[in-house]
């Protein structure tokens, strides 16, 4: 369950902005985020987590 989404610009903003909404996510490098999710979730958590990282990408993310 873990997988990496690649931007073309720094991820540092993305990740505190998640932090600040309540989800943890991880950089695997300076333009790479890891979404790691627990072995056990639910899928309402997944659909919670997907929404949540997808506002904060299209707010940073012009071409979101």
């Amino acid at each position: 369950l873990l997988i990496g989404v690649e931007f073309s610009s720094p991820v540092a903003d993305i990740v505190s902005a998640c932090a600040a909404e309540g989800l943890i996510v991880i950089t695997g490098g300076p333009n790479v985020i890891r979404l790691a999710p627990p072995l056990v979730i639910s899928e309402a958590e997944v659909d919670h987590a997907l929404d949540v990282f997808e506002k904060i990408v299209a707010r940073r993310v012009p071409s979101v």
